[in-house]
């Protein structure tokens, strides 16, 4: 038994292994290999690459059949080309899973109505809120269209898998289909977590953001325009960025608004131990992203007792105190938030604990168990269907 996994995510290669930036590594692919025997995953092939910075996503019971990257203006000659590589893919699979918004699992999911091939979606994220918010005019363009045909999709499919507990369900619903909550994120609480960034009363405080450095909705600018008015009140503070990209657009602003000497750009981690050690560094992690869709990195976050201020978009709300929210873009509100969490040791003390707890409902084994169930219902109703 198989499974094609459909989504644009972008693997690498190096010495015939392909890699991730971290978002579907093996971790994450080995969920459909427990379900389904194998997985067939569909992706952009972004080429050979370094591996710093990046995860595994190759292993036993993963192959990958990578097409080019239509998406972009000088891979849209390819587009033919990818959607035959995905017809072939789907004929070779008994079921497919299909994660949106992406125009390869719509591709997907055309072929599987085409084959007769069931099918499964993954509503991971709002087409709308990342192309309006992309930062171009053409995403501002198009973010109706892909809106409403993400829509389409979702309302058509038979089985639903969301990641948020109603955002999502609210933007895409699915009102014929089986569905299930299961967010995107998974977390081993095994483990300790670290209260000591909580107890800080003064020196140099360290501010986290988590996100990719070349796009512009994840709070990068914001950030950089808030600390001058934080300096103000705690001169020592420090903003670490940690994601991949260019951050030459972050330096400039940095250095004409006078704040390059408190920024510091990390880099991208491997996902998991690497991560958390920063976020454990961390006195405050800030996310003030203008579209997410469930907020991963403020999940880890939260599991490692982080106090987290965000922004009152997207899934953020499910999460965050609406004490420690933000509108997308307020500048000023950010930096007074920040200065309050900062001020005070009991309440970073009163939040800390209060993520962490909201946290444990992202705990892995109740997760992966309400996963393979809902998968097992699938399999069972498409052979059900399939005898009939």
């Amino acid at each position: 038994m198989s499974v094609l996994f459909a989504h644009d995510h972008i693997f690498f290669s190096h010495k015939n292994e392909s890699y991730s930036n971290g978002g579907l590594s093996y971790e994450a692919l080995k969920r459909y290999v427990d379900s389904f025997g194998s997985v067939l995953v569909v992706g952009r092939d972004g080429g050979d690459a370094k591996v710093a910075g990046l995860s595994k996503a190759g292993g036993a019971g993963v192959s990958f059949s990578l097409v080019p990257n239509f998406k972009s203006f000088r891979g849209l000659a390819q587009r033919s080309i990818a959607k035959k590589s995905i017809s072939r893919a789907v004929l070779k699979s008994d079921y497919v899973i299909a994660r949106l918004p992406s125009s390869i699992g719509m591709m997907a999911i055309s072929m599987a109505k085409k084959h007769g091939k069931p099918y499964l979606v993954e509503v991971v994220g709002c087409s709308w809120d990342a192309m309006f918010n992309h930062g171009s005019f053409v995403g501002k363009l198009i973010a109706p269209y892909s809106y409403l045909k993400q829509r389409s999709y979702v309302r058509g499919a038979g089985y639903v898998v969301y990641i948020t507990d109603h955002f999502l369900q609210r933007r895409y619903p699915a009102p014929s289909a089986k569905t299930v909550i299961c967010p995107n994120v998974s977390l081993d609480f095994s483990g300790a977590w670290n209260r000591a960034a909580t107890k800080k009363t003064g020196g140099k405080f360290r501010i986290g953001l988590i996100g990719s450095l070349d796009v512009g909705y994840k709070g990068h600018r914001e950030l950089i325009q808030a600390l001058p008015d934080v300096l103000k009140v705690f001169p020592e503070v420090e903003v670490q960025f940690l994601g991949k990209g260019d951050s030459t657009r972050w330096d400039k602003l940095a250095s004409e608004i006078g704040v390059s000497g408190s920024i510091r750009f990390m880099g991208a981690l491997p996902a998991g131990d690497a991560v958390y050690e920063w976020l454990d560094s961390l006195d405050l992690q800030v996310q003030p992203s203008a579209a997410e869709a469930q907020g991963r990195s403020i999940v880890e976050g939260m599991s490692r007792g982080k106090v987290v201020v965000a922004t009152r978009v997207g899934g953020i709300v499910e999460l965050i105190d609406p004490d420690f929210l933000v509108k997308a873009g307020d500048v000023s509100g950010l930096s007074k938030q920040i200065i309050k969490a900062l001020g005070s040791c009991e309440v970073r003390q009163l939040q800390s604990e209060r993520n962490f707890n909201v946290a444990k409902k992202f705990d892995r084994k109740t997760i992966e168990n309400n996963r393979r169930s809902f998968f097992a219902s699938f399999i069972n109703d498409a052979e059900g269907r399939s005898h009939a």
